[in-house]
């Protein structure tokens, strides 16, 4: 009769480094292996991903820093014209994008002309460079606008006047009221010419002219229109009348010119007042200087 094993055969097998206990360390070689070249996997695609990143960046740095159009010294980059698209309401096309770059190029001028008529400083954080701090460069843009008005050349001064013609003919007819308002406006420019009066003066006599009422009714709020401009603007709608005064020297007087207005009950431009205007002072403006604008 055959005899079975002795049991402890398999637990001498197990404690004496035979087939089973080769096996279990063969798994543990294996773990150990597996680990290994997964922590090597992840390690590698850690690797490739940032060199991939680095290399995207790199590429879309390189796009914002190319130059669209060159202003006079300044530089502008694409990264400028991606700025004013996110602000823009408008959906992106060719049109808004056109019009961006004149608005960057119209900038860029302002700016320029500013700094050199000492009025503001530019440096790196928002001038000729792809990262500059936009919202600053915004800012000062705004203060150029405000401050560059002091650099253009204008004058200032009174419009002294006597209305014969305000909305409707007076009771007494056109033609007597208008020698009325002649008459008084001559007296005036007369002495304010000749030194025997000052504009302020005239104008404080028109007021306490109470017989003017018979010609116009509002002839104390008519009687003064004070101005400051800069060169290109209009003063009056009367082109001679505004190129005469532009013409004057500070303290200067013009001559007496007639001023239109329109006829409420036919709508047509005839003739409603006299007046003429003093110059209390002229500001000569910097000379204008010109950025040459190229295109990439």
């Amino acid at each position: 009769m055959a005899k079975l094993p002795d049991a402890n055969i398999f637990k001498d097998k197990l404690t004496s480094g035979g087939v089973y206990s080769l096996s279990l360390k063969n798994k543990k070689i294996l773990f150990f292996v597996l680990a290994f070249f997964i922590a090597v996997v992840v390690l590698l695609t850690a690797m490739i991903n940032r060199r991939l990143a680095v290399k995207t960046l790199d590429v879309n740095l390189a796009g914002q820093s190319n130059i669209l159009v060159t202003v006079g010294e300044e530089k502008i980059f694409n990264k400028d014209l991606e700025n004013e698209l996110l602000y823009y309401p408008k959906k992106d096309s060719r049109e808004v994008r056109e019009l961006l770059i004149k608005k960057l190029v119209d900038d860029s001028r302002k700016l320029q002309t500013a700094k050199d008529a000492g009025l503001i400083t530019l440096d790196a954080s928002v001038y000729n460079n792809p990262g500059k701090d936009y919202a600053k460069r915004i800012e000062l843009v705004r203060q150029a606008e405000e401050l560059l008005p002091q650099t253009k050349a204008g004058i200032s001064g009174k419009i002294i006047s006597v209305w014969f013609l305000n909305d409707s003919p007076p009771e007494m007819g056109i033609e007597a009221a208008q020698a009325i308002a002649l008459n008084k406006i001559t007296l005036l420019q007369t002495a304010v010419k000749s030194g025997q009066m000052t504009a302020e003066e005239a104008v404080e006599n028109i007021r306490q002219d109470s017989s003017l009422a018979l010609i116009d009714a509002s002839y104390k709020e008519n009687a003064v229109m004070e101005f400051a401009v800069y060169q290109g603007e209009k003063i009056t709608w009367e082109e001679d009348f505004d190129n005469e005064l532009w013409g004057l020297e500070s303290g200067g007087v013009s001559e007496i010119f007639t001023g239109k207005s329109e006829n409420l009950d036919t709508g047509e431009t005839v003739d409603a007042y006299y007046m003429f205007g003093t110059v209390s002072d002229v500001r000569q403006g910097a000379a204008e200087v010109q950025y040459d604008v190229e295109y990439n």
